[in-house]
């Protein structure tokens, strides 16, 4: 049997294609930091309250410099540290929130559009004034 990969053929028999991925940062966290941010919100997740499936999360993302420290750190539900990550690429986490705005995001306050742009950034401008509101 032939397999193709990658414009390259290779048989059964040959040796085995062993393919390189950029080391990925996960579970960095200590247990006693983990605990203490949990224990310092209440348990709950500090933008809907939930008490399910809660995961600690860097305001400012690791990859943009966040540190692994109780001030940089928030309790979230899973749900909602899904939504606060906008997106994600090679060169790190893109927030659903601009910098500093991280308090306005968990009371749903922000006043931009918040659209994600080509340049996978927020588009920053006063909510309802960009073209693709109307």
């Amino acid at each position: 049997m032939t397999q193709h990969y990658r414009e390259e053929i290779y048989k059964r028999g040959d040796a085995a294609v062993v393919l390189q991925r950029k080391a990925y940062r996960t579970n960095s966290l200590s247990t006693q930091v983990r605990n203490a941010v949990l224990d310092r919100d209440g348990n709950k997740c500090r933008r809907c309250g939930s008490t399910e499936i809660l995961e600690v999360h860097h305001i400012i993302p690791y990859s943009r410099g966040g540190k692994d420290e109780v001030q940089n750190l928030a309790t979230l539900c899973q749900e909602c540290h899904r939504a606060a990550t906008l997106t994600r690429s090679s060169s790190g986490e893109v927030p659903a929130y601009p910098p500093g705005e991280f308090e306005a995001w968990l009371e749903d306050d922000l006043d931009i559009c918040g659209a994600k742009t080509t340049k996978k950034t927020l588009c920053q401008n006063p909510a309802g004034s960009c073209p693709h509101h109307e």
